[in-house]
Formats: C-alpha cells, sequence, structure tokens
C-alpha cells in the first residue's frame, strides 16, 4: 500500500529516522502493520548501524505474528556484526532458524565469525558443517585434500575447513588409509587468483597461519611462483595428529568425519 511504498523509498535513502517517523504514524492511525512494513524500517534501521532498533522492530514483530523475510534479519545480524555484538550475532541466527527463516551465506559467516569471536570453536565447525550441507561451504575431507581452494570465503570459515582436511589426513594417514601417491605431499592451500593473489589473499592466509600456530605450532610455507597460494608441508599433518591443543577445540576436529 502507500505507506509500504514511503517505508521502502526511506529504506532506499537511509532515513531511518523518518521510517520510524512514519512506523509510528501509523500505529497512531489505526494501520496495521504487516511483515513489509516491519522488515522494511528493519533493514533501514540496520543498514545504517541502527543495529539495537533494528532488533526491537524484530522482536516487535514477532510477538505480533508478522512473518518478516529473511532479508531484515540479514541486514540486522550486518548490523550487529559490525558492531560486534556477537552474542546478538548467533541469537539472531538460531532465532532464524526457529522461525522458519532460511539464513544465507552471508549470515553463516556471520554467526561462524563470532563463535570464533566468542571462543566456542564446537559450534563454529558445526555452523560450519551445517552449512556444507546445504552447499554454501566446499567440502575438503574425503578423499584425502591435498589442495583446498578458500578464495571468496571468511578467514573463520577458512581456518574449520583446513582444520577438517588436516584432521581428515592425520586420521588416514594414522590408519594407513592415505593412498601411496598423496600420503608424502604437502598440502596446498589457495587464497588468491593471478597477479592479484597476494593482496587478495594476504589476509586470509594470515588468519589462518596464525590459526594453525596457534593450536599446533604448524609452520606455513611459501609456494615457489604463486603469490596467491601457500603450503601446509606432509610433516604438519602428524604434528597436528599430535597436538594436544587441537583437543582443546572442544570436539570439533575428533567429531569432523564422523559428523560430516
Amino acid at each position: 500500500d502507500a505507506f509500504n511504498t514511503v517505508l521502502r523509498a526511506c529504506e532506499r535513502g537511509g532515513l531511518w529516522e523518518k521510517a520510524l517517523e512514519l512506523l509510528e504514524d501509523m500505529r497512531g492511525r489505526g494501520v496495521e502493520l504487516d511483515s513489509e512494513s516491519y522488515s522494511a524500517v528493519a533493514r533501514a534501521c540496520a543498514n545504517c548501524g541502527e543495529w539495537e532498533r533494528a532488533l526491537d522492530l524484530l522482536r516487535e514483530a514477532a510477538e505480533r505474528g508478522a512473518d518478516l523475510d529473511g532479508s531484515a534479519y540479514a541486514a540486522t545480524v550486518d548490523a550487529c556484526q559490525s558492531a560486534e555484538q556477537w552474542e546478538q550475532v548467533l541469537g539472531l541466527f538460531r532465532e532464524m532458524s526457529e522461525r522458519g527463516v532460511e539464513a544465507g551465506r552471508g549470515a553463516h559467516d556471520a554467526a561462524v565469525g563470532a563463535c570464533f569471536e566468542m571462543g566456542n570453536f564446537t559450534e563454529a565447525f558445526r555452523l560450519v558443517r551445517t552449512g556444507q550441507g546445504r552447499g554454501l561451504y566446499p567440502t575438503f575431507v574425503e578423499p584425502i585434500s591435498r589442495e583446498l581452494d578458500l578464495r571468496g570465503l571468511t578467514p573463520e570459515v577458512s581456518c574449520v575447513l583446513v582444520a577438517e582436511a588436516l584432521n581428515s589426513a592425520a586420521e588416514s594417514e594414522s590408519l594407513g588409509l592415505a593412498p601411496a601417491s598423496s600420503s608424502l605431499d604437502d598440502i596446498v592451500v589457495i587464497t588468491g587468483r593471478g597477479e592479484e593473489g597476494e593482496l587478495e589473499g594476504s589476509a586470509l592466509r594470515t588468519r589462518i597461519a596464525e590459526f594453525l600456530s596457534d593450536y599446533s605450532g604448524i609452520q606455513i610455507a611459501s609456494a615457489e611462483g604463486n603469490n596467491g597460494a601457500f603450503l601446509i608441508p606432509h610433516d604438519a599433518v602428524v604434528k597436528w595428529g599430535g597436538s594436544e591443543r587441537t583437543k582443546e577445540l572442544g570436539g570439533g576436529l575428533s567429531d569432523g568425519i564422523a559428523n560430516s
């Protein structure tokens, strides 16, 4: 209707205050607020960083039985992530699941990142596996993967995928299941492409290197002639499998094969 058309215009123009004023005016006039009304205003607030107001609108909509679309939740998740409100990010992600709102790749990425920030690695691994089941993330554990293409993935998701691949390789080799042709190969991790590879993948490479060093003392190696990739030496697989600190990830690694 006409009110919702104006609300959408406010959203597009970044006029979150005007959108809230119009919403209040609609209440005063006795105009029924529907899911489109709430979604437009929630997105307007979230897109301007007003995550608390966006959250309030989501809660009000839920109390009134208005089924909001995924875009309102996704925008609010992004706003909470930008504000480093990690508990709110995870809370919204769970709420989306409970209300049957499909979480896209961005919401999954934000939730995994929030888990890392809060030190909840078990949940991070679970969320990545859920995303793999929905085709949002690649799977590198079967058979033993010696090339991991992480381009376009967040650092946190990438850390989980590298850890799962290392866990798979270590377990397969300890059980004698590794093909002879691959058992001594380094693992190639691709983070960028072509001439821009070094710049594109530098932050990703740094984050993965820190993660591997922190949890098992693994040091990565340069891929000669390829600035968009690095190597995880074969001996790091054994080191990873024998590291006590990897067990501190809350079972996320040891259960990786069984729960994939």
